[in-house]
């Protein structure tokens, strides 16, 4: 079992000189989480958080880690002396023989970096691999592989979209919890917004930090008359506060930002705050705060439609399908999504029904599709049997479209197929 690190009683952490991301990794410290957990959780490099501990246990807002009987212990104390004359082979033995002639011919072989952390384990006190809690395998240390992202391990792949059907252009399938909108659009998050979707930026957790310990104590009119004309760090500070009067009054103030409307839109949980920041037309369009204002589990669903209604089909629809945002606003995006396909244009009904391979068809059951639709769809080659099966099962599925797919190919070849579209309400009867 690794080391727990656990803050140190009766500290006052504010008369330490700490760094933000000193105050980034003890906002992730709750004595229960050993350093494997604490790296996975900060996102930040082995190295980097095994180094930001030791610093924490020398100034005194960390417990030092308990001294284990016969482990090692820091690099140049006795017990790493002590381990070093116990590894030794003893005198007169075979190994000290051998041991001996090695030393009397120095070795022409590139020395490695496990045989030199062996003989200097002060060199690289954080290149050790991690042994996992369960006892297994050592994981590996994102230290040693700088070409691999430290959310690599973390991060579920995407699931790639099936092959492309027909003459189609490959076009990879929305995939469940994906946000990000295709060609390009504005409300794409950014790498670094990617990146701080499982954690909080190190500066996030101090701004927070400091409202809990200095600002929250005050009442609301004075909290409200700061933030009129707080600068930083209070400006972020106040942006943690639940009061949608002090959050409209950070609207007021001059140095009021994107950096801060990001915050607000992630962390307030009053609707009407999330409304007063929405109303300022700079902020709802970013694309970073409507993708956080998505994840808020308080977002109304009156600016959920203010600010969606009008966007593409396909965005919509994945919204609804996104397992990142919360039950209540999918909800109301199947509503909007509904709505949306009964009057939107042809053009984006009959993108949203090829690029999800007919998957969104469970979320329109009931609507039909008007003749530019059909004629747009009958345009198109389909080699997808995934494609084919989604839209035989579709009741709603033109009679003209179900000919279409009659005549396909993959349809001649695979018996199942015609049978799914010989059965269908809408086939064309004495069709062979």
């Amino acid at each position: 079992m690794g080391w727990k690190p656990e803050l140190a009683p009766g500290i006052d952490l504010r008369t330490l000189p700490l760094s933000p991301l000193h105050g980034f990794v003890l906002s992730r410290i709750d004595g229960h989480s050993d350093v494997d957990v604490l790296t996975k959780v900060t996102g930040l490099p082995a190295a980097q958080v095994d180094a930001l501990l030791k610093e924490l246990v020398a100034s005194g807002a960390v417990r030092p880690p308990p001294q284990q009987p016969g482990a090692e212990t820091s690099p140049g104390s006795d017990g790493t002396r002590t381990a070093e004359k116990e590894a030794a082979p003893a005198e007169g033995s075979p190994g000290a023989a051998a041991g001996s002639r090695s030393e009397a011919q120095p070795s022409t072989a590139p020395t490695t970096g496990s045989s030199a952390e062996h003989r200097h384990p002060e060199a690289a006190p954080h290149t050790a691999p991690r042994t996992s809690a369960s006892g297994g395998l050592p994981h590996p240390d994102p230290a040693m592989h700088p070409e691999a992202p430290p959310h690599e391990a973390a991060a579920d792949p995407a699931p790639t979209s099936a092959a492309p059907h027909g003459d189609a252009p490959a076009t990879p399938t929305p995939a469940a919890g994906d946000l990000t909108p295709p060609d390009g659009d504005d409300t794409s998050p950014s790498p670094e917004a990617a990146e701080a979707e499982g954690a909080e930026a190190p500066e996030s957790g101090t701004h927070r930090q400091l409202y809990e310990g200095e600002l929250h104590a005050l009442t609301a009119e004075e909290r409200g008359t700061r933030a009129q004309n707080a600068v930083e760090p209070y400006l972020s500070a106040l942006c943690f506060d639940p009061l949608p009067s002090v959050i409209g009054a950070l609207l007021d103030n001059p140095h009021f930002g994107l950096e801060q409307a990001r915050l607000v839109a992630r962390h307030h949980r009053n609707p009407n705050g999330l409304e007063a920041l929405a109303s300022r037309a700079v902020f709802a369009a970013d694309g970073q705060v409507r993708r956080l204002l998505l994840h808020n589990p308080m977002l109304p669903g009156s600016l959920y439609r203010r600010l969606w209604t009008t966007r593409r089909l396909l965005e919509q629809h994945q919204v609804v399908i996104s397992r990142e945002v919360p039950e209540q606003t999918r909800r109301t995006a199947r509503e909007v999504l509904r709505a949306r396909f009964s009057t939107g244009p042809s053009e984006e009904k009959a993108e949203l029904i090829v690029k999800t391979e007919g998957r969104c068809l469970g979320a329109l059951v009931g609507l039909p599709i008007d003749s530019k639709t059909t004629s747009l769809l009958c345009a198109r080659t389909y080699a997808s049997v995934q494609f084919i099966q989604n839209l035989a099962r579709w009741a709603a599925a033109p009679p003209q479209l179900v000919a279409h797919l009659q005549r396909q190919d993959a349809v001649k070849r695979n018996a199942m197929l015609r049978t799914l579209l010989e059965r269908h309400p809408n086939a064309p009867r004495g069709h062979v």
